[in-house]
């Protein structure tokens, strides 16, 4: 067994809760000793006739299909992702609409720690091609690397984050406008969302979402496959966290007990749900074992696309899909934690008590720390009732479906792939042609 210095061990220790720790598999540069997952499409090495890229449509009350594309990796990738963009509905836009693309940049490492930039510029590109009259994209980064605290001290940069893992240059090249919630103010920059369409919301107060979703028509969500060492995993429910001011992001880690449901509750908010369009996960390589920023990198060959109109749907799939290439990709070398029971609840606390405090030189937040909650384990990849944030997110829509129709394209998936969703969930998921 590798040994680990004491020195090592404390740093890692104290970098645990926001999953980064320096790994076998990854350096804060981006770069990464990728592991090679599980065979996605049939014949190996030989891909099979590709299946038409139909025009599907992923409104909401409309069809209740997710589009699950598998496309070559290469440098035909964007051409591709472009391809399934002119594929989807996107009836709902009107000439000259604003367009919010919400991305996943919580560090400044490379995909698959953040959202793939190949999917950012043929998201924008199809967006403005469209008419779109102005697209917007962008986040705040995690608590870890940028913080604006209620006295208006900013520190960290998300642009800069942005910068390093490639997603600026990516946003700039497509034509759209980089937006950063922590550079727009404390208190300018957020408002209290309407909880009224969330019966039984698990959020006591608040939550303060970035401004910038009042001044918008639309919202389009990219998040990323990746394992989380306090969520357990990171979709597109997770992706909804960057929206969250300073104190909210606070009270959702301090209140431990229901953290999943609360990350669900977001995504149901207003005026979030009134203009959630669509949400497209396009993951070229997938991080698995720890995360948010580290952990065992799989190359996703080939390239995972899941797109939705209907956000639980779409983290239905992709939690199937992050379960697959999780069972068939052998762990990292040096990994220091993996999502488990004994690290969910001992990550969120170093994060409140370790890696805030020493970050920023005071304590995160003023709530007694007797009324801590834990943040509970759950078997996320089990399936929808084991999964406590697709749990209460499907309870929001009236109850879990008896099956989810999942519209293939692109390459054949294998026959290992398909058996695997098809298995997940008792059977949920029903793919075209089975």
């Amino acid at each position: 067994m590798r040994q680990i210095s004491r020195r090592r061990f404390l740093r890692d220790l104290s970098l645990l809760a926001s999953g980064t720790a320096v790994v076998g598999c990854g350096s804060a540069g981006g770069t990464a000793d990728s592991r090679a997952g599980g065979e996605l499409c049939g014949d190996g090495l030989s891909l099979p006739e590709a299946l038409p890229v139909d025009a599907v449509d992923v409104r909401q009350g409309g069809s209740e299909e997710v589009l699950l594309a598998l496309l070559p990796p290469g440098p035909a990738i964007l051409d591709s992702l472009r391809e399934v963009c002119a594929g989807l509905d996107w009836s709902w836009l009107n000439p000259g609409d604003r367009v919010f693309v919400k991305l996943s940049c919580n560090s400044g490492n490379a995909h698959p720690a953040v959202t793939s930039p190949t999917a950012v510029k043929a998201v924008c590109a199809e967006l403005l091609a469209r008419g779109a009259g102005e697209v917007l994209a962008g986040d705040q980064s995690g608590i870890a690397w940028v913080r604006l605290d209620r006295s208006g001290k900013l520190t960290g940069s998300t642009r800069e984050m942005m910068k390093k893992n490639g997603l600026l240059a990516a946003i700039e090249e497509s034509g759209a406008t980089p937006w950063c919630f922590e550079e727009h103010g404390y208190e300018q920059g957020y408002f209290a969302a309407d909880m009224t369409a969330v019966p039984g919301s698990h959020w006591s107060e608040g939550p303060f979402l970035a401004s910038v979703l009042n001044e918008v028509d639309h919202v389009v969500t990219l998040p990323r496959l990746s394992s989380h060492l306090i969520a357990g995993c990171s979709l597109g429910h997770k992706c909804a966290i960057g929206w969250l001011r300073d104190d909210s992001r606070y009270l959702l880690h301090f209140q431990g007990e229901t953290l999943h449901e609360k990350l669900a509750e977001l995504n149901f908010s207003s005026p979030l749900a009134d203009k959630h369009r669509l949400v497209i996960t396009a993951a070229e390589k997938v991080l698995l074992d720890m995360g948010p920023d580290q952990g065992t990198v799989a190359e996703a060959d080939p390239v995972i696309v899941i797109a939705s109109s209907n956000l639980t749907r779409h983290d239905a799939l992709a939690t199937a899909s992050l379960a697959f290439m999780d069972a068939a990709t052998p762990p990292a070398e040096g990994l220091f934690a993996t999502y488990g029971p004994d690290q969910a609840d001992k990550a969120n606390r170093l994060l409140l008590d370790v890696l805030v405090p020493a970050r920023y030189g005071a304590p995160w937040g003023d709530r007694d720390p007797e009324l801590y909650t834990p943040v509970p384990f759950h078997e996320y990849a089990k399936g929808i009732e084991s999964n406590r944030v697709l749990a209460r997110a499907f309870e929001l829509q009236g109850g879990i479906p008896e099956s989810i129709p999942v519209r293939l394209s692109g390459l054949e998936p294998s026959a290992e792939l398909r058996a695997f969703l098809e298995a997940f969930g008792g059977g949920i998921l029903h793919l075209a042609g089975s």
